[in-house]
């Protein structure tokens, strides 16, 4: 039997957090007389590299302030994501047990900073589903490389990306991996192997 990996992205796939994202980052940039962050800030960066957010979310700072508020940020968003949410999606929890009971190993790809991934198990209490997890800031390596590196380490058979943006769907075909859209989601896609109007979509997609 194959040992199949699915690896999920985080934003617009797993949960929507831009609310409570944005709510944190407020709270840290008020200290240091910075407008709020908005929906729409977050919005149109979700699923970037961090420090290409800090540059779309505070261009007028030098890069050396640019990057202490970065992380003086994200440091609490973590805490605060513990204890406040974001949204997940229709019948996620059901969805993500079908799936590991069938044999299929679990894992998640973000872009975000270390700790995030920690904090959506905290707070979902869905951890034990997935098997292992990586994110940009673990690494500073791009999605494909580490869509790669998990395939490796965890000597999966074949992979398969579940994500909802075109940049997603990008970095899957660098790393001949096929795509699963989650159109539910952030973004678009081009020609995605299976497609998810909703998260238990994938109780249908022919892996």
């Amino acid at each position: 039997m194959k040992r199949i990996g699915l690896i999920f992205d985080m934003d617009g796939t797993l949960w929507d957090a831009r609310i409570e994202v944005a709510t944190s980052w407020s709270i840290v940039t008020r200290k240091h007389d910075y407008p709020d962050i908005t929906l729409m800030d977050m919005t149109k960066t979700m699923g970037l590299p961090m420090e290409d957010i800090a540059d779309a979310l505070f261009p007028n700072l030098r890069k050396e302030k640019r990057l202490s508020l970065l992380n003086e940020c994200t440091a609490y968003e973590n805490e605060y994501l513990k204890t406040h949410p974001g949204a997940i999606y229709p019948k996620e929890e059901e969805t993500l047990s079908a799936l590991a009971k069938k044999g299929y190993f679990l894992c998640i790809l973000s872009n975000a900073q270390p700790g995030y991934i920690e904090a959506y198990f905290e707070s979902t209490k869905f951890g034990n589903f997935f098997i292992d997890h990586l994110c940009w800031g673990d690494n500073r390596l791009t999605k494909s490389q580490n869509m790669m590196l998990l395939k490796q380490r965890n000597h999966f058979d074949e992979i398969y990306y579940i994500g909802d943006t075109e940049m997603d769907e990008n970095e899957s075909n660098k790393a001949k991996t096929k795509f699963i859209h989650a159109s539910y989601g952030f973004g678009k896609a081009k020609n995605p192997y299976f497609v998810l109007r909703q998260f238990s979509d994938l109780l249908k997609c022919p892996f």
